[in-house]
C-alpha cells in the first residue's frame, strides 16, 4: 500500500467515514508522458583511491582485529561515498608501498593511485590508536592526518570519523558514515520502529508496542524520534527518547489524529498532518511549550510536511485540487504555492539540505518512482525506473546519497542510491520495510 494511500486510510479510520477518496488500484489516465528532464548525472570522474593494510608498532591478535575492522570500514565508507574508486588491491603487489620509509609516490601512481591513505596502528594505555593519513600522490604531498584513541567497541566510530573527515575535505561538506535511519519495519509480526546505520549495519528494534507504528522523524540532536502509533487505539503522535533507555511518552498537546511529524531544523518546532478539527491541515507545534498553530486550511487533505533547511518554509502534500500534488507554504501559512504539475499523484517530500531541490515520490504508468524537482531551474527528474513501485525518499545529511523504499523484490525493502539515481543497494532484507528517514 503506497503512502499516500496508507495515510488515506488512517484519516478515514479517524472520521470513520467509509469513503473511497483514491482506490488503491486506480490506474491514472496520462494523455501525454510528462515532461521529465531526465536522470542526473553528476558529470565527474572519481578519485582514485588506495588503501594499503595499515602498519603495526606492536602485534597483538586485538590489534589485528582492530586493524581489520578499521580498514574494511572505511574501505566500505568510501566505497558508498559517490566520489572514490578503490584501486583493485591485486595491484598493490605489484609495486612498493613504501621507499627508504616514505611513500612510494611514483609506484603508486603508476597503478593509477590519486590518493593515498596511509595508516599506523597501535596500543597506549589500553587504548586503539590509529593514525590516518592522506596523500596526493601527484604532488607528492600529505594532504591532511587525524589521530584516533578508543576502545576496540569504538574501531567502527573512529573509521566512519575519519571517513566523514576524508569527505569532508574533498567536498568542504562532512560525511554522512556516522549517521543512521529510522524506519517501520514488521518483521516481528507487528509495525515497530527500527533504526539502522547507513551502511545497513546495527540494525535494531526501537519500539516493542506491538501495534502499528508509522512516520518516524529523528531530531536534529538524535535524541528523541517522533512517529504515529494506534496502540492505545487512536493515531497519536510519540516520543521516544533513545538517551534515556528508549524512554516512551505521548507527545504533549498530540491529539488523535495526529500523523506524519516533522522536526524543524534546528530542532525546536514540529510540523505535523491532524483532523483535530475535522479535516485534515498541517499544524506546527513549538517544542518549548507545546504551542499548536495551524498552518493550513482548506479543503482536501494535507500531509507529510517538510521544512526547508532555514526552517522558513515547507512543503507538503494536499489533494485540494482532486489529486494529491506538493504546494510549498511559509512559515505562517500565509502564503501557499502549488509546486508539481506534470505528474498526477505525488508525495513524501525531502527537501535537499542546501535547500535548491525537492525529492519526492510520484506516480506514472501506475507505478511510483523518485523524483527530484530543481527550484533554480523548475526541472523535474527522474532517477528510479523499471524497477516496481519506488516511494518514501529521503536525503543524507550532505545531499550527496538519497534513500528510499522499493518493492522490487516482492517486498518493500530499504534502499540507497546515489543522488543522481545510480549505485543502488538494499540494505534490509527481513520482512517489509518501510517509511524512511535519514538523521540530518
Amino acid at each position: 500500500m503506497n503512502l499516500y494511500i496508507k495515510k488515506t486510510y488512517l484519516l478515514w479510520i479517524i472520521a470513520f467515514v467509509l469513503i473511497l477518496i483514491i482506490p488503491a488500484n486506480a490506474q491514472e489516465v496520462l494523455e501525454n508522458d510528462p515532461l521529465i528532464g531526465g536522470v542526473i548525472k553528476e558529470g565527474r570522474a572519481k578519485i582514485k583511491i588506495a588503501i594499503p593494510q595499515f602498519e603495526f608498532l606492536v602485534r597483538s591478535e586485538s590489534l589485528t582485529e582492530a586493524e581489520q575492522k578499521i580498514r574494511e570500514t572505511l574501505i566500505t565508507d568510501l566505497k558508498n561515498s559517490g566520489i572514490f574508486l578503490l584501486v583493485p588491491e591485486e595491484r598493490y603487489a605489484w609495486i612498493e608501498a613504501k621507499v627508504q620509509g616514505a611513500p612510494n609516490f611514483d609506484g603508486w601512481l603508476s597503478i593509477e593511485t590519486e590518493t593515498l591513505i596511509m595508516a599506523t596502528i597501535n596500543f597506549e594505555e589500553g587504548k586503539i590508536v590509529f593514525e590516518g593519513r592522506i596523500y596526493d600522490t601527484k604532488s607528492k604531498q600529505m594532504r591532511f592526518g587525524r589521530r584516533y584513541r578508543g576502545t576496540r567497541s569504538q574501531t567502527s566510530i573512529m573509521a566512519h570519523t575519519f571517513a566523514n573527515e576524508i569527505m569532508r575535505q574533498f567536498t568542504g561538506k562532512n560525511g554522512f558514515f556516522n549517521t543512521q535511519i529510522v524506519f517501520v519495519s514488521d518483521r516481528s509480526g507487528n509495525k515497530e520502529i527500527y533504526m539502522v546505520d547507513y551502511d545497513g549495519s546495527n540494525q535494531t528494534q526501537i519500539t516493542s508496542l506491538k501495534s502499528i507504528s508509522l512516520f518516524p522523524a529523528m531530531s536534529p540532536d538524535k535524541k528523541s524520534i517522533l512517529f504515529t502509533s494506534f496502540h492505545q487505539g487512536m493515531p497519536k503522535i510519540f516520543e521516544v527518547r533513545n538517551d534515556q533507555a528508549n524512554r516512551l511518552r505521548p507527545l504533549p498537546n498530540s491529539q488523535n489524529g495526529d500523523i506524519t511529524p516533522n522536526y524543524s531544523p534546528d530542532g525546536k518546532k514540529i510540523a505535523f498532518s491532524s483532523s483535530r478539527t475535522g479535516n485534515s491541515e498541517i499544524y506546527i507545534m513549538d517544542m518549548s511549550d507545546n504551542k499548536v498553530t495551524r498552518l493550513t486550511t482548506g479543503y482536501g487533505i494535507d500531509s507529510s510536511p517538510a521544512w526547508s533547511p532555514n526552517g522558513k518554509s515547507i512543503v507538503f502534500t494536499s489533494d485540494r485540487t482532486g489529486m494529491p500534488q506538493l504546494y510549498i507554504t511559509d512559515e505562517d501559512g500565509l502564503d501557499s504555492t502549488r509546486l508539481t504539475y506534470k505528474l498526477q499523484y505525488c508525495d513524501h517530500a525531502d527537501w535537499s539540505p542546501d535547500g535548491d531541490r525537492i525529492l519526492f515520490a510520484g506516480r506514472m504508468r501506475g507505478f511510483f518512482n523518485i523524483f527530484v524537482k530543481d527550484l533554480r531551474t523548475d526541472e523535474l527528474y527522474q532517477l528510479t525506473i523499471n524497477s516496481r513501485n519506488n516511494e518514501d525518499p529521503t536525503w543524507s545529511p550532505d545531499g550527496r546519497k538519497i534513500c528510499f523504499t522499493s518493492d522490487r523484490t516482492g517486498k518493500y525493502q530499504v534502499y540507497i542510491m546515489n543522488a543522481d539515481g545510480s549505485e543502488q543497494r538494499q540494505i534490509t532484507s527481513e520482512g517489509n520495510n518501510t517509511d524512511p528517514r535519514w538523521s540530518k
